[in-house]
């Protein structure tokens, strides 16, 4: 597919939504109105006079004018929305088309202008990221940074120096180099006092080094700082996505939630019939336990194959063009099936979502498996049997949570990933600690609410 496909006549037509072409069919129709009218009042088509003739003139002139601002209006709206669905895209790494003119209009320099900062941006968080390491590497103290489970993800050069490492100390486990009695008890106590521990940590070969532990709370695992001895100027080594690589066991109905691994995932279709719509949008974010990864998340522009109606556009605000440039659900599904392997999934109707995944994987001949499911709207329902009103935006006014980016789907899904950060604790306090108990207690509240909905007493 070329970056920018032409524009027909017949294009014209379709890119712009329901309600503008409604206005644009209505100026053409009083056009003609007003020039048949005209007409008429000439009464003998044999003898029209001059006056009858320069305001029929003046109509076709006007009929003709009018097309040609709905069509350039078109084509400008149709441009705007490729670049809107590129800029999409560019969320996810993936760099804005080139502008093929030679002389780039205004929608061309605003394609250069947006692209231009998106680039800017990256390269000032690359420059900050250079300068961080070159800071850290001028520290003599020599420094570590581990994961929970040991793994070392960032060395600055006097670390390299105190441990005469001469390959690649990154990935490799801090207990190669400590025994590991020592410095877990030093990081616990870290952890629970919120300061930093002073310790002697003992080397395999029996050497005791003086360190001092703190704890590493957002990212989990710790930073050791040992005794400062000769500086070492040098580059850092580092790897800190390892403190957000889950473990890759497979969950079972007696994972504890607090450990659970899972995605949570939002999706945004054409309309609300999983049998007929499909997916434009798909946003979704690591969960491990009660940690929330953000540096993993999925946020993908899905070209659904057909037309998007004006009415789920009014809604998530995704539009025909916007979709043109995006790939089609099979070029997409491996990386969701990926992100979703061995682990559970965790949604708001999480049923509807299922639902159109199941529905898009069988039409691209893909063979999907539902993964174990949490929703958190029958969660919600489950702890709170009163409750009436089980929309996103309801539970999380009632949960205290903020919802930014509603209606989009990294936005949403987001959003019921704080909500179910929220209700752990109210499941632990009822005794639901294990994925199996969660999900046959929120059966619970999909019981009570299809009651409701019997009853005539659900809410919307």
């Amino acid at each position: 597919m070329s970056n920018r496909p032409g524009l027909n006549w017949g294009d014209a037509a379709k890119v712009l939504d329901r309600s503008k072409r409604g206005l644009m069919v209505a100026v053409l129709l009083l056009s003609l109105g007003i020039m048949v009218a005209l007409a008429a009042e000439g009464l003998d088509w044999q003898d029209i006079g001059a006056r009858h003739a320069v305001l029929l003139a003046a109509c076709l002139l006007w009929l003709c004018v009018s097309a040609i601002l709905i069509v350039s209006i078109a084509r400008i709206h149709a441009r705007l929305e490729r670049l809107r669905g590129h800029v999409a895209l560019a969320a996810s790494d993936t760099p804005l088309p080139p502008v093929a003119r030679q002389a780039p209009d205004s929608i061309d320099r605003l394609h250069l202008a947006v692209a231009d900062l998106i680039g800017r941006r990256r390269i000032a968080q690359a420059e900050r990221d250079r300068r961080l390491e070159q800071i850290l590497g001028a520290i003599p103290d020599p420094v570590l940074v581990v994961t929970p489970e040991g793994l070392i993800s960032l060395v600055n050069a006097a670390g390299r120096a105190l441990f005469d490492a001469c390959a690649s100390m990154v990935g490799t486990s801090v207990y190669d180099l400590v025994t590991s009695t020592a410095l877990a008890a030093a990081m616990d106590e870290a952890r629970r006092r919120g300061t930093a521990v002073d310790c002697r940590l003992e080397t395999p070969g029996g050497d005791r080094l003086s360190a001092s532990v703190s704890a590493f709370p957002d990212a989990g695992g710790a930073v050791i700082r040992f005794a400062a001895g000769q500086g070492v100027l040098g580059t850092v080594e580092h790897d800190l996505d390892l403190h957000d690589r889950l473990p890759g066991t497979r969950v079972t109905a007696e994972t504890p939630l607090a450990e659970l691994p899972a995605l949570v995932l939002d999706t945004e279709t054409t309309g609300l019939d999983p049998a007929r719509d499909r997916i434009v949008s798909l946003g979704a974010v690591r969960l491990q336990g009660a940690q929330l990864l953000r540096s993993q998340v999925l946020d993908l522009l899905i070209n659904p194959g057909r037309q998007i109606p004006a009415v789920s556009t009014a809604v998530h605000g995704i539009s025909d063009l916007m979709v043109l440039p995006a790939p089609p659900f099979a070029e997409v599904a491996p990386k969701i099936t990926a992100a979703l392997r061995g682990i559970a999934m965790i949604g708001h109707h999480t049923v509807f979502d299922l639902a159109v995944l199941r529905q898009a994987s069988t039409s691209a001949g893909i063979d999907w498996q539902d993964p174990p499911w949490l929703d958190t709207a029958l969660l919600y329902s489950a702890l709170h049997p009163e409750a009436r009103d089980f929309d996103l935006d309801a539970v999380a006014e009632a949960l205290g949570v903020a919802v930014h980016g509603r209606h989009t789907a990294l936005g949403d899904a987001l959003a019921t990933a704080a909500l179910y950060l929220r209700l752990l604790p109210l499941l632990e306090a009822r005794g639901i600690v294990t994925l199996g108990q969660a999900i046959a207690f929120q059966m619970t509240g999909r019981k009570a609410a299809q009651a409701r909905r019997v009853d005539g007493t659900a809410g919307s």
